[in-house]
């Protein structure tokens, strides 16, 4: 089996994950909306399909501020969505809880793939987007059906440089198996 783990591995090509280059943007507690824009356009040209919540972390980061508040997460929320309806942005439900929460969707610019398969860059597992997670499961599981549940997990988990399967690992994974396999 390590022969055909190694002949799998081999065959799914990523794209390096790009890192968005940190520069100073309006602060995130006081911009206006049109500056909020240009920031996330940014952000997102670059890492981009991302989750919601690393997008806002960045943002704030560039803005100098450490925290996110709850105040200042129902501005970026509000700010999200009205770029997401303005067809600015496009903002994907793949967690169930995104339906409520603009934090936890799957952004990305319009132009940009659905789905794009990378390396892990900075992201934890829990932030790589579950579309991007599945693809690499279904590349892997396509080429041997007779892979157990956490042989498969450990060649995701070795796609994406990650040693251990922690408890958030096999959450996340168990997730992605359930929504869509």
């Amino acid at each position: 089996m390590a022969q055909l783990q190694s002949r799998i591995i081999e065959d799914l090509s990523p794209e390096s994950y790009q890192e968005w280059t940190m520069k100073p943007l309006v602060d995130v507690r006081s911009g206006t909306q049109a500056q909020y824009e240009v920031g996330f356009k940014d952000i997102l040209a670059a890492e981009g399909p991302m989750l919601g919540y690393r997008a806002y972390s960045l943002f704030a980061k560039a803005s100098g501020v450490g925290k996110i508040t709850s105040a200042t997460k129902s501005k970026l929320d509000r700010t999200i969505q009205a770029l997401i309806e303005a067809g600015s942005i496009a903002g994907a439900d793949e967690w169930l809880d995104s339906l409520d929460d603009p934090s936890r969707k799957i952004l990305r610019l319009p132009e940009q793939d659905l789905v794009r398969v990378r390396s892990r860059g900075s992201r934890s597992i829990d932030e790589i987007p579950p579309s991007e997670l599945a693809e690499v499961v279904l590349h892997y599981s396509s080429q041997d059906e007779w892979l157990g549940r956490e042989e498969l997990y450990r060649l995701v988990l070795k796609h994406y440089d990650l040693q251990k399967l922690t408890a958030l690992g096999r959450r996340v994974l168990d997730y992605v198996m359930q929504m869509y396999f």
